[in-house]
């Protein structure tokens, strides 16, 4: 008894929702009646202006972002970076053209060890 009443409400919510959810046609929507609306008013976007696919993937976004700090920071400071391995010596090599005393003594120091 109790599931045949169950049964027959859900049917009765099922018939109205079904009413509310007519689609009708824009010539003919009888009175009383409202008309789906579509996608464009559901969204109420408007005129946007298109966009990077980094720009529409937040993750991306701001990982580029990141990045783009990090080689900023690099021209302001000098960033250090952990050895790997065994000492390979200077990246960018030694300048020959330095003839500062300074430069002069450290040579020399490494020339005589």
């Amino acid at each position: 008894m109790v599931k045949e009443a169950r049964n027959a409400a859900k049917e009765q919510r099922k018939k109205l929702f079904e009413m509310e959810h007519i689609v009708y046609e824009e010539d003919i929507i009888p009175e009383g009646a409202k008309r789906q609306i579509n996608y464009q008013i559901l969204k109420n976007k408007g005129l946007t202006p298109h966009r990077k696919k980094e720009q529409r993937n937040p993750r991306v976004k701001h990982r580029n972002k990141y990045e783009k700090a990090r080689k900023k920071i690099k021209s302001i400071k000098r960033v250090i970076s952990q050895q790997e391995g065994s000492y390979g010596g200077e990246k960018t090599g030694i300048k020959t053209g330095n003839n500062s005393p300074q430069f002069l003594m450290t040579m020399r120091n490494i020339i005589i060890l």
